[in-house]
């Protein structure tokens, strides 16, 4: 054992940001990002990708995998465009 050498593997520190982007209309957000979150912050419905419904106060998030990123295009539409539409959306970019 004593001329056993000891190998250590080191990860680099992946450095990344938040960014928080706010919809108040009907649109679409590209994701480019390893984690995204949708928050339903209105007080009317939101629907992803015509699937998906988040009520008030509602959230989904995505995660990818280590060395991922995910590249899905989110298609978003609000129940009732009247009404107070606010949605939330939180991305993890890597820098």
């Amino acid at each position: 054992m004593e001329n056993e050498k000891r190998i250590r593997l080191i990860t680099p520190i992946k450095k990344y940001k938040i960014s928080f982007l706010q919809y108040t209309a009907t649109g679409s957000v590209m994701s480019n990002c390893a984690d995204i979150t949708f928050f339903n912050n209105g007080a009317n419905n939101v629907t992803l990708n015509s699937a998906i419904i988040l009520y008030t106060g509602q959230s989904i998030s995505f995660s990818a995998n280590s060395d991922e990123i995910d590249t899905t295009t989110y298609y978003f539409s609000f129940q009732d465009t009247g009404k107070d539409n606010n949605l939330v959306v939180f991305r993890k970019e890597f820098v």
